[in-house]
């Protein structure tokens, strides 16, 4: 079996035998292996911090914003590459997406708060950590983020119509 060279550059992605990894700098001189097939959401799962039912809602959710192509900047699946929308046209499930969307939004905002419904947002869309929230937005996301986050996932869970 011949093995493949991973290359130290964090600028781009290697893929290996397993799975495409991309090296990055634990601290000043600690190189880890980071998987970027999985979404932070994913691994929440993985890590127990969320259950599965939390989860589904959340690919639901993701699957939504995708069709509804509710933002030009959705996270592709590969690294934190941005992906266009390219195409200015909205097809009728597009724009029927676009409605459900919105009323998932203000039933999760409305039941719970922006806040919520800001950092499931920013987790299931954007695939923001809690640890990148914190770092852009302050507050205390990083201690009651996970909280927040289930409580959002629950809520679209219980009241979402999936």
């Amino acid at each position: 079996m011949r093995r493949r060279h991973i290359s130290t550059s964090t600028k781009r992605s290697k893929e290996n035998d397993k799975s495409p990894v991309r090296i990055e700098w634990a601290d000043k001189n600690t190189p880890r292996v980071r998987r970027v097939d999985q979404r932070v959401i994913d691994r929440y799962l993985l890590s127990e911090k969320i259950n599965t039912t939390q989860h589904q809602a959340a690919n639901w959710y993701l699957d939504l914003a995708e069709t509804a192509q509710s933002t030009p900047h959705l996270t592709s699946q590969i690294g934190k590459m941005r992906v266009g929308t390219g195409n200015p046209v909205m097809s009728n499930r597009q724009a029927e997406a676009r409605v459900v969307l919105k009323k998932i939004d203000d039933m999760v905002r409305s039941k719970t708060s922006s806040i919520h419904l800001s950092c499931m947002r920013n987790v299931v869309c954007f695939d923001e950590s809690m640890r990148e929230q914190q770092r852009k937005y302050g507050g205390g996301l990083r201690s009651n983020g996970m909280t927040i986050l289930r409580e959002a996932l629950d809520c679209l869970y219980l009241h979402g119509h999936f």
